[in-house]
């Protein structure tokens, strides 16, 4: 059995942790480990981490301000927040969560629809359940 969540990093914008493009370099995406991205998923929820079962209604709504959130760093960590998407408050996977095209498109537009400025820098990552692997 199979069960992953789709895991967002979101970090302050700063171009010198930026392609030109405007995504994540490669040094900064390994900030987190598979490792200490399921301990994250299994801890409580923290000022650095954010669950949600999916994209849905109200949840769309609590993800972006997450993001916003963590673009911004206000308790100044200095390393990405993290928001799991098909994640129940304990961590274990939502029922029926599947990542969808649509979910990535609605993802992506949080970065671009205008509405936190300067837009966060994101990274997407799938991320298995404790005792479990990704297909």
């Amino acid at each position: 059995m199979h069960a992953a969540h789709l895991c967002l990093l979101v970090q302050q914008c700063s171009a010198s942790k930026m392609t030109p493009n405007g995504w994540l370099t490669s040094r900064e995406r390994a900030r987190y480990s598979d490792e200490e991205l399921r301990a994250m998923l299994a801890d409580p929820e923290s000022d650095r981490v954010e669950r949600k079962a999916s994209f849905k209604g109200e949840a769309a709504d609590r993800v972006r301000e997450a993001v916003c959130a963590f673009a911004n760093d206000l308790a100044g960590h200095g390393q990405p927040g993290v928001v799991f998407i098909g994640a129940q408050d304990d961590g274990t996977p939502a029922k029926g969560f599947v990542v969808s095209d649509e979910l990535l498109r609605q993802l992506a537009d949080i970065k671009t629809d205008g509405n936190i400025v300067p837009p966060p820098s994101l990274l997407w990552r799938s991320v298995a359940s404790p005792g479990l692997t990704t297909p």
